[in-house]
């Protein structure tokens, strides 16, 4: 009786908008006449509950089966489909498709034209399409959401055909062109708004891929074990991924810009900017984060290494050992701390460098515009520069250390590196400047013959102006003048 109540206020809406059969569409008019005229005024819409059909008018097709079921197609050449208990599929569009099956609470909806919308092969799966081919697929799993909307845009959630373990995934796309993928996983999310973009996640659990911008794309899990990744990618042509392994975070925001954190664990990787990228990856524990136009920071193949830079065009790479870290701060600026554990690497000013490399625990401090710093090529090297158009070196060797406080000056502590690669080593030694236009040198000389010994634990320090003092070659030397416009060095050099 419950259903036959049903039907009948159903059937009444129906003769309401002048659909559906019977003599009480009829009735008043000769047979034909009224056939005539109802093929003229009938709509295209087709209504079927629990598996009866109430509606059928023009060329909408509806079916159902199972308790409460419900599928209403409105426009002409639509499906709706829904089989099975408490599923429901609505089309409102020409050309269009709704199908809720294979499982209970499942819900396609369509509103649009040339679009389909997919629930199926499993519980609580909601899908709906909106726009002209637009297309919405959840199921093979629980809970799985798609969401579509714009033209030739696509969402697709939930798992492939016959695999029934990915629940509570949602995939959203907005735009034209644009994709929103995730697949064989549990928790996942892929979102997209704008055109032609994509966002992706492939396998995994609780990974977020996000995608905003034309021509963006956002990459999150690429393996059955990757869980808790994050890639955002956001402005147009920007890219972002986050993937092999756990808990890695990519965003990159800016037009053209990219990150990329992965391969590893804990990883992030941070890039904002027009073209500005950053990279954390091949380990675990990693942080690159690169901002400004052009800028690049790369935290990768060791573990804890971190890579910051600040500005247009400034580079900070920290790699190929542990315990790194390069930053960089101002137009042009570069810090490389990389070849080793534990250096440290720091660049402050326009188009300035600072290198601590080769070695472990070596340190390059670079402040001034223009000015320099390298440490490395040994263990224990320290370099340091405050001041502008300056230079600073502790090289080939161990425990060097190299400090300049002044404009255009230099100095240098270590041993010698020969034209053909042959390293001579100093150890311990000193060079000090605190003067503009002034030079220190503690171990190798610099302009010496490649066969002279350069010595350890040599001391060389400067306090003037148009000032050089050299300690070496040999040991022990010390070279400690104060003034202007000197010269000293220990030994005389002929």
């Amino acid at each position: 009786m419950r259903a036959a109540n049903h039907i009948g206020r159903i059937g009444a809406l129906a003769l309401f908008f002048g659909v559906g059969g019977g003599a009480a569409l009829t009735a008043g008019a000769p047979e034909a006449q009224a056939d005539s005229v109802l093929d003229d005024l009938r709509p295209n819409i087709s209504v079927s509950a629990g598996g009866h059909n109430v509606v059928t008018s023009g060329s909408a097709t509806a079916q159902s089966s199972g308790r409460y079921s419900l599928a209403v197609a409105i426009g002409k050449n639509s499906t709706a489909t829904a089989t099975g208990n408490q599923n429901s599929a609505l089309v409102l569009g020409n050309s269009s498709t709704a199908t809720a099956s294979g499982g209970t609470r499942n819900s396609a909806v369509v509103i649009g034209d040339g679009s389909t919308a997919t629930a199926a092969q499993g519980n609580g799966n909601r899908t709906m399409a909106i726009g002209t081919n637009v297309h919405a697929q959840a199921g093979f799993g629980n809970n799985n959401s798609a969401f579509a909307r714009g033209r030739d845009t696509q969402a697709l959630a939930g798992c492939g055909q016959n695999v029934v373990t990915c629940n509570d995934n949602r995939a959203s796309a907005a735009g034209v062109g644009s994709r929103a993928e995730v697949r064989f996983g549990n928790g996942n999310t892929a979102v997209v708004n704008g055109n032609n973009s994509q966002a992706t996640v492939w396998r995994g659990t609780n990974n977020t891929a996000e995608a905003h911008g034309d021509n963006s794309e956002a990459v999150a899990a690429l393996g059955n074990t990757d869980d808790h990744n994050v890639a955002v990618a956001r402005g147009n042509g920007s890219y972002a991924e986050a993937s092999a392994g756990n808990r890695n975070v990519a965003r990159a925001t800016g037009t053209d810009s990219y990150a990329i954190a992965g391969w590893g664990n804990d990883n992030s990787a941070s890039a904002l900017g027009i073209e500005a990228g950053a990279e954390a990856t091949f380990g675990d524990r990693n942080v690159a984060s690169a901002r400004g136009d052009g800028s690049y920071a790369a935290a990768t193949e060791g573990h804890d290494n971190y890579a910051e830079t600040k500005g247009l065009f400034g580079v900070a790479y920290a790699a190929q050992g542990s315990n790194n870290v390069a930053v960089s701060q101002g137009e042009g600026s570069r810090a490389l701390a990389l070849f080793g554990d534990g250096n440290d690497a720091r660049a402050t000013g326009i188009k300035t460098t600072a290198e601590a490399s080769e070695g472990d625990g070596n340190t390059a401090l670079a402040d001034g515009d223009g000015s320099s710093a390298y440490a490395g090529v040994g263990d224990g090297n320290t370099a340091t520069v405050k001041g502008l158009d300056s230079r600073s070196e502790a090289n080939y060797g161990n425990g060097n250390t190299a400090s300049v406080k002044g404009h255009n000056s230099s100095a240098s502590a270590g041993g010698l590196s020969d034209t053909e690669g042959t390293i001579t080593p100093g150890n311990n030694n000193v060079a000090t400047v605190k003067g503009n236009n002034s030079r220190a040198v503690a171990g190798a000389l610099p302009t010496g013959p490649t066969t002279s010994e350069p010595g350890s634990a040599n001391t060389a320090s400067v306090t003037g102006n148009n000032s050089s003092a050299t300690a070496g070659p040999g040991d022990g030397n010390e070279a400690i003048l104060a003034g202007d416009n000197q010269t000293l060095e220990v030994p005389p050099q002929p």
